[in-house]
């Protein structure tokens, strides 16, 4: 279709130029005046030509606007009369198409108009298209969608000669060129019908898919189609493409790329890899074009261990490995699939499998230390399996290399290369996520020479087993990339199998170790699987096996003796002993390795004699025996109990195996479980109870017993099966049951103790008829024992065995026993039942009369009762009678112990007469009186044969009454009536809750009741007392002697009333109570005693006073602030009070819902100024003004004040209606300060005409201060700068003193700033120069800033000042935008200077480095020497002058023979011609455009910029000629085949004069270069093309040079990066100064240290919150009356305006030790309070005196003396320059200076002494102590320089006056000595006091104080200065701006890291460009000179001038080719 469009076009054409050929037909015609003009037709218009010009270099300008359009335009031009014509009227006299060029439209958008008018022409007018089909309807949605409303759809499309329909495939006109399948047609017009058009767009989607991607879609104009292709001819172009796509990875080294298993030993080092991606055609590719978007190919690199398993257990099936198939033959398991469900190893199990993970490190490429290891075969353990148990036994040879490659299959799991799409494997691909454990993962973004490199792997196969090595390139391939229609993954995988070593360890795992450890064995125990395992010297576990059979060759298990332990013995383990012990155990191969199963200790045989282990018969020990024997006969007839324990024998447990070290396991063993019983001698069933007298089982004799009587005690032995005694244990607990009909309990139960004794006691024997008594009869005591556990289970069953055995045996070694072995598992012992009258009864009596009996009222039954008994008395009189069961007197004769519960012990009795009493002791009756009564109880024990176990008991109830009165009590009851509620606010109960007693309000009303009591304070119901009743007072007191009470006892209301609770009469008194807080006694007492003393004893009540109603309210800390205009108050506390000026914690409003409404304050947002001027100033808080009363104090964070400067009132109120509080006032005092609110650049420093290259730029800054002060000159250093922003980073590096030379030579190469520059490097800052000596004020207001080097780039200069504030006292005050002040910016102008030479400028692409050739034919190329070239005026710096008029001239010469190319052309003209060219008849060629007396010469202006334009340089055809050949003698060439002439470049410039008139020789030469013409055609295009040839290698040099070039600005830019970013480092240093803890020399260290602050910031803050109690400055204890006076001071409407605080509020001390310490040295003096004037006292010592307080000390303003210096500026110098100061002393005046008034220039007295005192007692105590300026050693400070006055102009004033000159030292000993040195060797009298951190006080008379002066704990000093944080938040502050320095100057350092590694990149890429440089030099010089030489033979040699001339311009640039 393209094709037909331009055939119809071609023939439009034709048809116009036939008709211009016979008339031409300008575009426009001329008018006159009306008149037709003929003969001045124009052919176009300047901006029709632009416009055509412009579309015709743009494709999609000729998709709108063919270049036909422009064919048709016809117009009529009319002219005025200012147009002159010629007198025939036919012809305009001057040219309209230059007048016209010359002219300026004055409709600045006519191109657009025109451009718009043609296309509306064009698509109304022009019909092309013929368009059919119009869309359906979902086709014209797509089309809305896509296009936009204002298109029209269709399907078809016709030109005439062919048809496009959509859905045709086809070729489109594009770069690339691209195929599509058409959507769709449309017409750039809404609801178009069918029909022809102009123009037409389609829409396509490009083909193949994933190279545009699935939903690309484009639309192009219809011109674009070439032609309907074939899907043929789509799928060649997809196969084309899919071949450049990338198919495979190449991996190197070849081992690793071929294919089969890698075998390695354990911690081999793997080499370095080299991958790279190839397409089909086995091209390198690095990046590809997919999915629409050109993307960077990326190589993935991942070690993944599988586990321990050989290669072959996760490769399935086909991908098996050639080196496994032995493997797989001997019984292995099958392979499972890695993709599928794999059984082993699972993402889990190989989590688990790996305790260590592998250490991996990347080495550097290079090295190739690591080899791979042949391990030799290890040796089997025991005697081997056939292969299977071997530790190496699966080991495979290292397959040998072969040179011939084995075939491979297609999907082999180790195979390195990918096969092509369309045979790739579908399985096949890398491990998924989750399979195997990444042991390294790295990916390479950067590929070098084409290949991805990655280095070696070191210390990755740390663990045996198989590991994957796979290689994966990103991104995958999308679908469609080949026959399959899923992404393609470009992978490949080598498999490494890292066998481990032969074992050289052994270890012993399993339950079994934590068995032995935790626990003894039991004889017997069998202990569980004991696990062998096998570590070879890399530690990867070995398997290790056993032959067949428990006594396996190789295996050693043995017991022997081991070191004693806790609770174990040794004693008895001897050889002998040790042959007693059995052991038996087995060994079974398992899978996770040798298994030692059913391991235990047994003895050698059966048998009840016991083992000498364990002090059996034949040790020396005799440990059993002496068992035996230390039973000895209680008075009772038992034994006693025994206290030792059965030791357990502490053992070794040795494993062994050859070759390896020998393990050794603990053991403790103690005997079997219990299996026999033995009783111990001195038992009652023996004949003779003698101790050793033997005993026989058959030979027992029964025992007898009394019917309820209870059996003797005796004991009993449990031994195990070997006869050694045992005892229970938590596995095997055992106990002993007695068995028989007559006994109680029965079975009854015993415990066996540790040592193996049971002693059987507490049965008694019952018979339970009369059928049981006097006959013999048997009892059986049998062993009950469990086993816990399986081991203890085996020791059991062992144990019952052995009985079983032995009792089937007959137990004939038990007969032989000695002390009387009756049976192994039970006893039974013979006992006879033989066959009483006993009281029953007790009868309680008082004074011989039985007591009242009743029901109990605190219990059940019947008591005795006593009434009306006085509390306190004792009941005397109490018997006892004992009663049997008939309730008669018992019968005589019995005894027991008598017990009542009134007294401790018992007493024995005994009836010997029948109605006998027992008399009790006097029962004392308690002091209380209760509701219950006494009770109490009387127990008879009876004793004897005949009352043993008889207890009889009665009980006895007495009911108390009170005593007669003795005391007064009183008691603060709940008052319904008066205000007692307690700081509760006014919405609270104003009544004395119950819950609150003792707690009572200021001025709230309270109620006593008064009562009498006795003597044990019961109350008293009635007087019973002689005389009247007293009277009660009350009187209120206090132990402060300083704590007041307000009171007033007349309005006390008194009385005697009924009390509501106890309904007896009370006196009640209703009184309230007033002052400070605290404690306060209630004191009761009568007057009615003898001298009037007190008849009762007085009573006390101490109640809490607390605070009342709150009614004021204060601000807590000084009552006088002083702040910038800035206004930054920083936190402000209000506290509220009551009338007495305690703090009210608790006030409540009432309730919201479920939650309490508090006390709400509000700030006022103006605050208005004293002085009556009316003026207000703005108050602003963080987040409200109202703030919440919490703890009687509300917070007002971050408080700021903004206004003019002026004293003004801030006062705070309550939010809330509901109570009425006094506002508080403070008063805030606004000064200006030094801050800096305007900077700007002088005017009259900026010059008024613009500079001249080489000159420096000085400029001044004005700063303005809120203070009108000038900066300090080191705050001007680190906040005030200049920038000066360059054009181009030449322009910043020349600015900042670089060597010109390069900033010309970049100048010259180009524009400034071409190659573009960042904006750092083209910023200069400029720091302020130092003003001068004696300067005024007014001129110190003024920073001079000069550039350090001359500014040498033309361009504009923008010069910005900019002011960063950096004193921390002044940026808390200041925001965020006002801390950085910034000017505007003005623009420096830099003019080039006058133009010295001309510089040529063309495409730097058409280079030549031999001449230029040239010929006179018809080809107008080959006429052509240089084509669009400009010639570009410059200064000597390289600045582009914009000069106008010079004249410009090109001369086509013959080339000089001896004299200069400048002299030559001195002249403008070609020369005159030598002889040669005389004689052989040749002529120079005339240049197109020159004038006829000059033919070779083309001259031309430069214009406005200027630039001398020229389009084409070229030769008239015909013109010039060689002349006749001539043969050159000497080189035997053909000298006339060429003429050599020269090209020069003239400008009518005169050497350093600027421009000339180019008349008498006034032209320079500033370009030459050679020229060859010919007049041969053929001759000449054979040279155009040698020469073209030529051109291409010169470039190739060229564009290597000139990235020689670029890099070498880059490398020059990035060093000048490094440079500015190292003195950003610098700056910041110094601005951070000492703050910052250390200089970080890397970025590194400088991470680390940031890290380390933060975490230490971390600590301080967590121990500062922690922390909740913040130190604030107290002035004394609440309850005293100084404090409650100084509180209504603080309040009082007396003292607002004058009051500035108490010195404690006045002044902050972070340090806490400091803080105790002058708050101890100190105490009255922080009490002081500080107002403005003496008439401010006087009211206030009236106020106070009225209300009955306390007078303060007060201390006015104006009767201080304040400091007035120590000698003048000599005395100021010596202080600031004392040498030796200690670190702490600078941190603390450092801290008591932030923000506040500088330390006091205050001379030491030492350093006064020696500057001012006698010059012989100088030189006397020189060398006794410090010199004048030296710091002396433990010194701190004067005290008032380390305190922090809250208010500047403070230290000089109220705290000199207090704190004076009393020095702080460290020590008292370095106090000691300092005094002693002043005193004596320097003669200073009048030294002051020296306090001493340590807590020592040297007095200003030398007196060491000592327990007097002491020091108490910050927390806990009633008196103290207040801090601005704790010493947490104080270090927590500090680390916090170490912190933002830290980041700041980490952030610098990054950045200077980064600049030096980009510059060291930079400079790696400038050497590699040399070389580039060297070596295309090296590749093209041969062929150049081959080419030279061919073209020296078709040139040919010019006679006689020794080749062409050598000019300015060899090497320039050529012609357009």
């Amino acid at each position: 279709m393209q094709r037909a469009l331009a055939d119809m076009l071609l023939e439009e054409d034709q048809e116009e130029s036939q008709v211009c050929t016979q008339g031409h037909v300008p575009m426009f015609e001329t008018f006159w005046q009306g008149r037709l003009i003929p003969g001045s037709g124009l052919d176009s218009l300047p901006f029709i030509e632009a416009l055509r010009t412009k579309l015709r270099g743009s494709s999609s300008g000729k998709d709108y606007l063919p270049d036909d359009v422009f064919g048709r335009i016809r117009g009529a031009l009319f002219f005025g009369p200012a147009w002159r014509v010629t007198r025939n009227k036919l012809t305009f006299r001057d040219p309209l198409s230059e007048l016209l060029a010359a002219a300026t439209p004055s409709d600045r958008a006519i191109d657009k108009r025109l451009r718009d008018w043609l296309r509306d022409c064009h698509t109304r007018l022009d019909r092309i298209l013929q368009f059919r089909g119009v869309a359906d309807i979902e086709l014209k949605a797509l089309v809305r969608k896509e296009l936009g409303e204002g298109m029209t759809g269709f399907t078809q499309v016709s030109d005439g000669t062919r048809t496009i329909n959509a859905g045709d495939i086809v070729r489109l006109s594009t770069k690339p060129v691209a195929f599509g399948r058409i959507k769709y047609l449309s017409v750039p017009q809404a609801g178009a019908a069918e029909g022809v058009y102009a123009t037409g767009f389609v829409t396509f989607s490009g083909l193949p898919a994933f190279l545009h991607g699935p939903r690309h879609t484009a639309t192009l104009n219809l011109r674009r189609i070439e032609e309907v292709v074939s899907q043929a001819v789509v799928e060649e172009f997809t196969l084309r493409e899919r071949a450049k796509l990338p198919s495979s990875l190449r991996l190197e080294p070849i081992r690793f790329a071929s294919g089969r298993r890698v075998d390695t030993a354990v911690g081999e080092v793997l080499s370095e890899t080299t991958v790279t991606i190839c397409n089909a055609a086995g091209q390198r590719l690095t990046r590809t074009f997919l999915q629409g978007q050109k993307l960077a190919l990326r190589v993935r690199q991942r070690l993944i261990y599988l586990g321990p398993r050989r290669p072959s257990a996760y490769c399935s099936g086909p991908t098996a490995f050639a080196a496994d198939e032995e493997e797989q033959g001997a019984g292995h398991e099958q392979p499972a699939l890695l993709a599928g469900a794999a059984a082993e190893p699972t993402a889990e199990q190989l989590a688990g499998e790996a305790a260590v993970a592998a250490e991996v490190t990347v080495a550097e490429a290079g090295g190739k230390k690591g080899r791979k290891r042949r391990k030799k075969n290890g040796s089997a353990v025991g005697n081997g399996d056939g292969g299977c148990g071997a530790v190496d036994a699966g080991k495979e040879a290292p397959v040998p290399q072969s040179k011939t490659p084995r075939p491979e299959s297609n999907d082999v799991a180790g195979s390195t290369k990918v096969t092509t799409a369309s045979n790739r494997p579908r399985a096949a691909g890398p491990l998924p996520d989750g399979v195997g454990e990444v042991v390294l993962e790295v990916e390479t973004k950067t590929p070098i020479d084409n290949t991805y490199q990655f280095s070696r792997i070191t210390g990755g196969l740390a663990r045996s087993g198989t590991y994957f090595l796979e290689y994966c390139m990103l991104p995958d391939l999308p679908p469609g990339c080949d026959s399959s229609s899923t992404p393609i993954t470009i992978w490949c995988r080598t498999v490494f199998y890292a066998v481990a070593g032969p074992p050289v360890r052994l270890e012993l795992r399993g339950e079994a170790r934590a068995v032995l450890a935790a626990k003894a064995i039991a004889l017997g125990e069998a202990l569980p699987p004991l696990q062998l395992v096998g570590y070879d010297v890399q530690d990867n576990e070995v398997t290790l096996t056993a032959g067949p059979g428990a006594g396996a060759s190789g295996i050693v298990v043995e017991v022997e003796a081991g070191g004693s332990t806790s609770g174990c013995t040794n004693v008895a383990v001897t050889p002998r002993g040790l042959e007693e012990i059995n052991i038996e155990w087995q060994a079974v191969p398992a899978a996770e390795g040798l298994v030692l199963r059913d391991l235990r200790l047994t003895g050698i045989r059966a048998s009840s004699r016991g083992m000498r282990l364990f002090g059996g018969p034949g040790s020396s020990c005799g440990a059993q025996q002496a068992s035996l024997q230390s039973f000895d006969r209680t008075p009772n007839g038992g034994q006693e109990e025994v206290r030792a324990t059965i030791p357990d024998v502490s053992l070794q447990l040795r494993i062994s195996l050859p070759d390896m070290a020998s393990q050794v396991l603990p053991l403790k063993l103690r005997p079997g479980p219990p299996a026999a019983l033995r009783l111990v001698p001195g038992n009652p069933f023996s004949a003779d109870a003698r101790l050793d007298a033997p005993g026989n089982v058959h030979d027992l004799h029964p025992v007898c017993v009394m019917n309820g009587e209870a059996l003797p005690v005796f004991q009993v032995l449990a031994l195990d099966a070997w006869g050694n005694c045992t005892g229970p244990s938590a596995d095997l607990p055992a106990t002993l049951e007695l068995e028989g009909p007559m006994l109680q309990p029965n079975p009854a139960p015993f415990d066996i103790d540790a040592q193996g004794v049971a002693t059987v006691q507490g049965v008694r024997v019952v018979a339970p008829d009369i059928s049981h008594i006097g006959i013999r009869q048997d009892m059986r005591l049998s062993i009950r024992c469990t086993a816990r556990g399986s081991g203890p289970r085996a020791a059991l069953e062992l144990a019952q065995t052995c009985a079983a055995e032995a009792e089937a045996n007959g137990a004939a070694e038990a007969a032989g026993s000695s002390s009387g072995f009756a049976s192994w598992r039970q006893l039974l012992l013979p006992v006879v039942v033989q066959p009483c009258t006993l009281p029953a009864g007790l009868q309680l009596l008082r004074n011989g009369e039985p007591c009242e009996m009743g029901h109990s009222a605190i219990g059940d039954g019947l008591v005795a009762i006593l009434r009306n008994v006085p509390a306190g008395s004792h009941l005397n009189g109490l018997s006892l009678a004992l009663l049997d069961e008939g309730g008669r007197p018992a019968e005589p004769g019995f005894k027991g112990k008598l017990q009542v519960s009134w007294t401790k012990g018992n007493k024995k009795v005994k009836v010997a007469e029948k109605g006998s009493q027992l008399e009790l002791p006097p029962l004392p009756v308690r002091e209380q009186v209760e509701v219950e009564p006494q009770s109490a109880w009387i127990r008879f024990v009876g004793d004897g044969p005949l009352l043993s176990g008889v207890t009889l008991e009665t009980s006895l109830e007495v009911l108390v009454v009170a005593g007669p009165a003795t005391s007064w009590g009183v008691s603060l009851v709940e008052s319904s009536g008066g205000v007692n509620g307690g700081g509760g606010g006014p919405g609270g109960n104003t009544s004395q809750s119950t819950e609150n007693l003792g707690f009572v309000a200021c001025g709230a009303v309270l109620c006593l009741e008064v009562e009498a009591h006795d003597a044990h304070g019961n109350r008293c119901l009635t007087w019973t007392g002689l005389g009247q009743r007293p009277t009660p007072v009350v009187i209120p007191s206090r132990e402060q002697s300083d704590a007041p009470l307000l009171y007033d006892t007349a309005d006390w209301v008194c009385g005697w009333d009924l009390s509501q609770q106890s309904g007896c009469e009370v006196y009640r008194v209703r009184l309230a109570l007033g002052g400070t807080v605290g404690p306060v006694k209630l004191v009761v007492r009568d007057e009615q005693g003898p001298g009037g003393e007190s008849l009762l004893q007085p009573d006390e009540l101490p109640v809490e006073l607390h605070a009342g109603q709150p009614t004021t309210l204060a601000f807590d800390g000084p009552q006088q602030l002083q702040c910038g205009t800035g206004g930054y108050l920083g936190e402000l506390r209000v506290r509220v009070t009551d009338d007495w000026g305690n703090l009210v914690e608790n006030v409540v409003l009432g309730n919201r819902g479920n939650k309490e409404q508090g006390l709400e304050l509000t700030l006022q947002t103006s605050a208005i100024a004293i002085d009556g001027s009316g003026n207000a100033a703005k108050v602003t808080v963080a987040g409200s003004n109202k703030a919440k009363a919490i703890k009687g104090c509300a917070c007002f964070r971050e408080a700021k004040l903004e206004g003019i400067p002026g004293t003004y009132a801030l006062r705070v109120g309550s939010a809330s209606r509901k109570v009425a509080l006094r506002e508080a006032m403070l008063t805030v005092q606004v000064v200006s300060q030094n801050v800096v609110r305007h900077v700007a650049i002088a005017p009259c420093s900026l010059p008024e005409e613009p500079l001249e290259p080489g000159s420096h730029l000085e400029l001044q800054v004005e700063v303005t201060t809120e203070d009108g002060k000038p900066l300090p000159l080191a705050v001007a250093h680190a906040g005030l700068s200049l920038r000066v922003k360059a054009p181009s980073a030449e322009a910043a590096a020349a600015a900042r003193g670089a060597a010109t030379t390069v900033v010309m030579a970049a100048a010259a190469t180009g524009p400034a700033g071409a190659g573009g520059s960042s904006a750092a490097a083209c910023t200069v800052i400029l720091q302020p120069q130092e003003p001068d000596e004696g300067a005024s004020q007014g001129s110190r207001m003024l920073w001079t800033f000069i550039t350090p080097g001359a500014l040498l780039v033309a361009g504009g200069y923008s010069v910005t000042a900019e002011y960063v504030e950096l004193r921390p006292e002044l940026v808390r005050e200041l925001s965020k935008a006002e801390q950085s002040v910034r000017s505007v910016s003005h623009t420096v102008e830099l003019l080039p200077g006058p133009p010295v030479h001309v510089v040529l400028e063309q495409d730097p692409r058409y280079t030549v480095a031999g001449p230029i050739t040239v010929t006179n034919g018809r080809d107008g190329h080959g006429r052509i020497m240089l084509s669009s070239v400009a010639a570009q005026l410059r200064d000597a710096h390289g600045n582009a002058v914009a000069l106008d008029g010079v004249s410009v001239r090109w001369v086509l010469g013959w080339p000089g023979e001896h004299e200069a190319p400048e002299a030559a052309a001195r002249d403008g003209m070609p020369g005159s011609a030598p002889e040669w060219a005389q004689a052989t008849g040749a002529e120079l060629p005339a240049l197109q455009g020159a004038s006829g007396d000059m033919p070779s010469v083309v001259e031309a202006l430069t214009d406005s910029r200027g630039r001398a334009f020229f389009r084409e340089l070229s030769v008239v055809e015909g013109s010039g000629k060689v002349g006749a050949s001539r043969r050159c003698s000497a080189t035997k060439d053909d000298a006339g085949l060429a003429l050599h002439l020269e090209l020069r470049l003239l400008a009518a410039l005169d050497i350093g004069c600027g421009v000339s008139s180019g008349e008498n020789g006034g032209w320079l030469c500033c370009w030459t270069a050679p020229v060859v013409f010919s007049d041969d055609a053929a001759r000449a295009a054979t040279l155009q093309r040698l020469c073209s040839r030529r051109d291409g290698l010169a470039a190739a040099v060229v564009r290597a040079e000139e990235a020689k070039g670029a890099a070498v600005r880059g490398l020059d830019a990035a060093q000048q990066a490094v440079r500015q970013a190292r003195a950003e480092v610098e700056q910041i240093i110094r601005r951070a100064g000492p703050c910052m803890p250390a200089v970080p020399q890397s970025y590194s260290e400088a991470q680390e240290l940031l890290q380390r602050l933060r975490e230490e910031h971390k600590r301080a803050t967590s121990s500062s919150q922690q922390r909740k109690d913040s130190i604030t400055a107290r002035y004394g204890p609440n309850t005293s009356g100084v404090v409650m006076a100084l509180n209504r001071c603080l309040a009082a409407p007396e003292g607002q305006g004058e009051v500035v605080g108490v010195i404690a509020q006045l002044a902050t001390v972070d340090n806490p030790h400091l803080s105790a310490l002058l708050s101890a040295a100190f105490s009255s003096t922080l009490q002081i309070l500080v107002v403005r004037t003496y008439e401010c006292i006087k009211r206030l010592r009236e106020m106070l005196t009225a209300n009955r307080n306390q007078l303060p000390s007060m201390l006015a303003i104006n009767m201080v003396q304040s400091f007035t210096g120590d000698g003048g500026r000599q005395a100021t110098e010596m202080a600031a320059a004392m040498r030796n100061v200690s670190q702490e002393s600078r941190d603390l005046q450092a801290a008591a200076c932030d923000g506040t008034d500088p330390a006091l220039p205050m001379l030491l007295p030492h350093t006064r002494m020696l500057m001012s005192g006698p010059s012989e007692r100088v030189r006397a105590a020189t060398g006794l102590g410090p010199a004048a300026d030296e710091w002396p050693q433990g010194c701190v400070g004067y005290a008032v320089n380390l305190v922090r006055p809250v208010i500047s102009g403070h230290r000089s004033t109220i705290f000199y006056s207090q704190l004076g000159r009393t020095l702080v030292f460290e020590t008292l000993d370095q106090a000691a000595a300092y005094r002693t040195y002043v005193v004596q060797a320097l003669g200073c009298a009048g030294l002051g006091d020296i306090y001493t951190l340590d807590g020592g006080k040297l007095s200003g008379r030398g007196v060491v104080v000592g327990s007097g002066f002491r020091v108490v704990a910050l927390e806990d000093a009633v008196v103290r200065f207040g801090a601005t944080q704790t010493s947490q938040a104080a270090v927590a502050k500090q680390l916090l701006q170490q912190i933002s320095d830290m980041e700041v100057l980490t952030s610098a350092l990054e950045a200077a890291e980064d600049a030096s590694a980009a510059a060291a990149d930079l400079k790696e890429k400038a050497d590699a460009a040399e070389q580039q440089v060297e070596v295309v030099r090296a590749e093209t010089a041969e062929a150049l000179q081959q080419l030279e030489g061919e073209i020296a033979v078709l040139a040919g040699n010019q006679l006689n001038t020794g080749g062409p001339g050598g000019g300015k311009g060899r090497g320039a640039r050529g012609p357009k080719r």
